[in-house]
């Protein structure tokens, strides 16, 4: 069974605040960064969410690369600010600590940028 969030739920104000919606994806792409390592749950023009094993607070601003392993496509050094951070709940007994976190993506370059906006085209295809 999935795990389940503990804390912090994204309100309708949360939704209506974005300028991209967030398409889900299906554990097709995964962020690399030196906290936080995971499989990426939604993706938009805008920012991300990843769940990834850990329960360290995470800073608000760092970078991570983002991998589509169907795409091809390796996103190096994606500067991104902390949206959100919740524990998630598991129902196995082995018991990991997981979190889901949302981030922001900020400061891109324009071949960031465009490398974004080609992940979201796939996204429907290919999650």
């Amino acid at each position: 069974m999935a795990p389940q969030k503990e804390s912090r739920q994204m309100d309708q104000d949360d939704i209506e605040r974005r300028k991209h919606a967030r398409l889900k994806t299906s554990r097709h792409a995964i962020v690399f960064s030196p906290v936080c390592i995971g499989n990426i749950t939604d993706i938009s023009l805008e920012g991300l969410s990843v769940e990834h094993v850990g329960d360290t607070v995470l800073p608000k601003l760092w970078t991570m690369d983002i991998s589509s392993r169907e795409t091809s496509l390796y996103i190096n050094k994606v500067p991104v600010q902390l949206a959100w951070q919740s524990k998630l709940v598991s129902d196995c007994s082995t018991s990991l600590a997981m979190q889901q976190v949302g981030v922001r993506f900020v400061n891109l370059t324009e071949k960031q940028k465009q490398e974004i906006a080609t992940l979201v085209t796939y996204v429907p295809s290919l999650f």
